[in-house]
């Protein structure tokens, strides 16, 4: 399933691992930096919410990039609000720009579009076609 979301995501100009990348490096220098991470914190109490620690994909992880794209998005104001805190200095990458935040759930919505489709197309496999396959095709 992992490997089907990617792919659907790979199709084209690569702009969508650009920004999955930029998301991944955002959220690894917020989880290194204490002080980041304090900001986000204090910020997300001040807001009401939950103190989560931001998610990171794990390449040996099904769906952890829509793990990490799910929890990112939810994190939006929290994460603009570390952005601009300064805390940050000593990043050197991107920090998404408005146009970037539509883009992104628009990704999450293909990660699970691409994620359903394969659930269904192996639940439609059936018991008997497994079997066959189990048994080395004969019965």
């Amino acid at each position: 399933m992992h490997l089907v979301a990617q792919h659907g995501l790979e199709k084209g100009d690569g702009s969508a691992s650009k920004r999955i990348d930029m998301v991944r490096r955002l959220v690894n220098a917020i989880r290194s930096s204490s002080r980041a991470s304090h900001i986000l914190h204090t910020v997300q109490r001040n807001a009401g919410r939950n103190e989560r620690q931001l998610i990171t994909d794990a390449p040996t992880r099904w769906l952890s990039v829509y793990d990490m794209l799910e929890c990112f998005l939810n994190q939006r104001e929290c994460i603009q609000a570390v952005a601009l805190s300064g805390a940050l200095n000593d990043y050197e990458g991107d920090v998404p720009a408005t146009m970037d935040w539509p883009i992104l759930s628009f990704y999450l919505k293909v990660i699970d579009m691409e994620t359903h489709k394969s659930h269904s197309t192996s639940a439609s496999i059936g018991a008997e076609t497994v079997e066959t396959i189990c048994s080395g095709g004969s019965r």
